[in-house]
């Protein structure tokens, strides 16, 4: 079943358009599903993942290289390094969070001209996420499929 508004033809796959007072839909695999669920999801996403980078980036990467003793001793001591580390470490999932909230600012506000800009950066963003961790893990760290999925759901909430 393929609305068809009056005077335009079926949306492509992949395309969103525009509803009268409806949300935005978008043709997925021969089903319609709505622009502001794939966008609900993408932010779910950026949060989830931003939650686990900093929950076990905490217990398994950065409380192991904090306890050593050869970090770099900068401005005196090494508390510096280790505060650096923490701060950039964290600062990344408030980025993904951040990223997150810029999908659901676009789906409550999509009169504006800015829309498909915005989710186009969003999507480049994450897939260039996607292929440096998937590039520089060999594909074992598995955050690759995470940003993979939130770029493909920016992109076709795009319209």
């Amino acid at each position: 079943m393929t609305p068809v508004q009056k005077g335009r033809e079926p949306a492509q796959d992949g395309v969103c358009w525009p509803i009268p007072y409806h949300y935005p839909l978008v043709i997925a695999r021969g089903r319609i599903v709505e622009c502001a669920a794939l966008l609900y999801v993408a932010a779910f996403l950026a949060f989830a993942i931003g939650v686990a980078h900093s929950y076990l980036g905490e217990r398994a990467i950065l409380i192991r290289l904090l306890r050593r003793d050869n970090l770099p001793r900068l401005f005196g001591g090494d508390w510096f390094t280790k505060r650096t580390l923490r701060f950039a470490w964290h600062a990344t999932t408030l980025a993904w969070w951040g990223l997150g909230l810029v999908l659901l600012a676009v789906e409550a506000r999509p009169e504006t001209g800015l829309r498909d800009l915005v989710l186009l950066a969003v999507a480049v963003t994450f897939a260039a996420s996607a292929v440096i961790a998937g590039v520089a893990s060999h594909g074992r760290h598995l955050s690759w499929i995470v940003f993979l999925a939130i770029a493909v759901l920016s992109w076709l909430a795009m319209g």
